[in-house]
């Protein structure tokens, strides 16, 4: 079973991603959904680019097993 090497990544970028879209939502006068939505794109994001600014193994056995 795969798991995350990662997880103290993981949370820093999950609050922060949950906290810019809430500040964004409450800005543009979002609803709950649009929120959660713009939330998971954020911490998609955040979580991708921080594994490929870091490098890390896991990230480059993930990338090799797609090749």
């Amino acid at each position: 079973m795969l798991g995350c090497d990662t997880p103290g990544q993981s949370l820093v970028v999950m609050l922060v991603a949950g906290l810019l879209a809430g500040g964004a939502g409450l800005a543009a006068g979002l609803g709950p959904v649009a929120v959660a939505l713009l939330a998971g794109a954020l911490a998609l994001v955040g979580e991708v680019g921080a594994h490929v600014v870091r490098g890390d193994p896991q990230w480059r056995a993930a990338v090799a097993s797609l090749r």
